[in-house]
């Protein structure tokens, strides 16, 4: 018979219950963390032959614990604390809040599930996810100071910096340049300068990092690298958060952990999917930018991405034009106004409401707005000139997938159809 040890650690002290096949508890013990910690919890489960622990949090809190069974022999397996804390709410009796009742929460919670990770000892990605987490830390903290001083350079310089500081070479100079004209001048002048070598020493640390994780890369082996899109960083991001891929069952296991599967929110007849923001934000982010990257690029990405925006319809519309509004007659929602091109494409069938927006202006030219515009290919666009424009001439032209669909000039009000094919 297997007995399941279930251990609740803490900073200070672990607690540990050992439970039967049928939730019996057989005994527990609280031992005080230490340098022995591993040998009086082995040296007590010792009567037990065939035994199994459940740590909680075998990645946070319990992860020395965890790593020093593994490493003596011991079958160890990651409780998630949201699985134990379920099995203690839910139970029937010992729903009090206190160590052993934790413990043998966590027992149980192992018992029962089949679908928990087994704890392996440390390889190549959890070292890669330690380098990339002191990046991201180092990163964070460089903005930091970046902000510190560039709200400092407000009080120095009218304006302040005036542009991103990446590099010291240009903000050292601004701050030799001040000439303060009081005590508080040159205190301000001090920690500027303090705050630029703080930057400086980030941007070093910064570099060397970048070097050690591609030092990580290749001796792992790993091919992931040779992707267009794919740096060091988003390289060790991808493979220190995604972990031993042999957990996921399937390829849509792995698409729900790192977020990039829609989220179902389907009621009655109705099917409806919307983005997902759960899941590993790390792991998303370091894919989001793959993505981003891919589409700056001449790559497969971007002509699937092309190819994708030819076959559903979308459009870009550029709109050439001053000081007008701008109203749609058909399947369109939202406003159709903006300072940048965006991407639309059809997302339900045609409605009877138009909105009406006034325009901004951006250098003369318009473009849609962030996707707020969902106009099918066959659609009309129509355009209302204010009183003041309909004696000017006006172009307007319609691209899709890169290619010139359809386009007008008139004066006054006139209206486009976006050609099908």
């Amino acid at each position: 018979m297997t007995i399941t040890i279930g251990i609740d650690p803490h900073k200070g002290s672990h607690t540990a219950v050992a439970i039967d096949s049928n939730e019996h508890v057989l005994d527990e013990i609280r031992v005080r963390t230490c340098s022995t910690q591993t040998a009086r919890l082995r040296d007590w489960a010792e009567r037990f032959e065939e035994r199994t622990w459940a740590v909680e949090s075998a990645h946070g809190l319990g992860y020395l614990l965890a790593q020093q069974l593994v490493t003596a022999g011991e079958n160890v397996i990651d409780v998630p604390p949201v699985r134990a804390s379920r099995v203690r709410v839910l139970g029937s009796g010992r729903s009090q809040k206190n160590d052993p009742n934790d413990a043998r929460s966590i027992a149980i919670a192992a018992l029962r599930a089949d679908d928990l990770a087994i704890v392996c000892v440390d390889d190549h990605s959890r070292a890669l996810k330690l380098l990339s987490k002191r990046h991201r830390d180092l990163g964070r903290l460089k903005n930091k100071a970046s902000s510190r001083l560039h709200a400092l350079l407000l009080d120095m310089v009218p304006g302040g910096a005036g542009f991103r500081i990446t590099t010291v070479t240009r903000i050292n100079a601004a701050i030799d340049d001040f000439e303060p004209a009081d005590a508080m001048g040159r205190q301000r002048q001090e920690i500027a300068s303090e705050l630029a070598s703080d930057i400086d020493r980030y941007n070093n640390l910064l570099d060397a990092s970048t070097q050690r994780i591609t030092v990580a890369l290749a001796a792992s082996g790993t091919s992931l690298t040779t992707i267009s899109g794919v740096g060091p960083i988003c390289a060790a991001m991808i493979i220190g958060e995604s972990g031993n891929v042999d957990r996921f069952k399937s390829k849509h296991h792995s698409a729900s952990y790192n977020a990039t599967a829609p989220v179902e929110e389907s009621s009655g007849p109705k099917v409806r999917h919307r983005l997902n923001q759960r899941g590993n934000r790390k792991l998303n982010w370091a894919l989001h930018v793959v993505a981003i990257s891919k589409l700056s690029h001449d790559t497969l990405g971007r002509a699937f991405y092309d190819r994708g925006s030819c076959q559903c319809g979308g459009i870009h519309a550029h709109l050439e034009l001053t000081d007008v509004s701008v109203r749609a007659d058909g399947p369109i929602s939202g406003d159709l106004i903006g300072r940048s091109t965006s991407w639309a494409e059809p997302l339900r069938p045609p409605t009877s409401r138009s909105r009406t927006a006034p325009a901004t202006r951006s250098n003369g030219r318009w473009a849609c707005r962030d996707a707020v515009s969902r106009m099918p290919a066959g659609e009309r666009l129509r355009l209302h000139l204010g009183a003041e424009q309909r004696d000017r001439d006006h172009h307007v032209r319609i691209t899709r997938g890169g290619r010139e669909v359809a386009q007008a000039s008139s004066a006054g009000e006139f209206a486009i159809a976006t050609c099908s094919d």
